[in-house]
């Protein structure tokens, strides 16, 4: 061989050289970057699970402003949403002074947490003549999840509130005398509360 082939093969060797060691630093990057990004995750996770152990109870903010040391004031609850009602209504041009009545279905669900735990097994059946047969069983068992609250009493965990559903409304207004009057305020009660108009009345208060 000749001198220059050993200086071609060299210049090659170098090139050669040159060309892999980006190529290894970047893969160390990557591989950096990925473990960077695979602690964060987990510190995010476990910010959330903090998180969870620390929020209890999930709640709406509507719900929980009716809350006692008794549990939820419904009555509470529907008196505000009367009023509310009220001041929307007589705001209402010719709708003149107004009050409102409110009934609900229920005090209202909550939503427990459970554990929930799904078993399977295999049954070998055999008959009189000798054959047999397999199958496969499976169960389901749940279990309310409970906590402790501050004074040490076991209570269940709770998802979330729903507040009692509003089945029926009744207004009575200076103003239901007159037929658009009326059937604006028929329309308004009956898109917040999604109720069809059967379960509306409106009537006239007396003068």
């Amino acid at each position: 061989m000749k001198k220059e082939d050993y200086i071609v093969l060299l210049l090659l060797g170098v090139l050669l050289l040159i060309i892999s060691l980006p190529a290894d630093r970047g893969q160390e990057g990557r591989e950096s970057g990925a473990s960077s990004l695979g602690g964060e995750e987990q510190s995010a996770g476990g910010g959330q699970n903090a998180e969870t152990l620390e929020n209890v109870e999930t709640e709406s903010a509507e719900a929980g402003n009716f809350k006692n040391n008794k549990g939820y004031d419904i009555d509470a609850y529907v008196v505000h949403l009367e009023q509310r009602v009220e001041e929307m209504l007589s705001g209402m041009e010719g709708a003149g002074k107004v009050k409102v009545m409110i009934t609900v279905a229920d005090m209202g669900t909550e939503i427990l947490e459970k554990d929930k735990e799904i078993t399977t097994s295999d049954l070998e059946e055999t008959d009189n003549a000798g054959g047999s047969r397999k199958s496969l069983e499976s169960g389901q068992r749940e279990e309310v999840i409970y906590i402790r609250d501050a004074d040490g009493n076991e209570k269940p965990y709770v998802v979330c509130r729903k507040l009692p559903e509003v089945t029926g409304v009744v207004v009575m207004a200076e103003g239901a005398g007159n037929s658009r009057v009326k059937e604006n305020i028929i329309g308004a009660v009956g898109v917040l509360f999604n109720l069809n108009e059967h379960r509306i009345k409106v009537i006239r208060m007396k003068s």
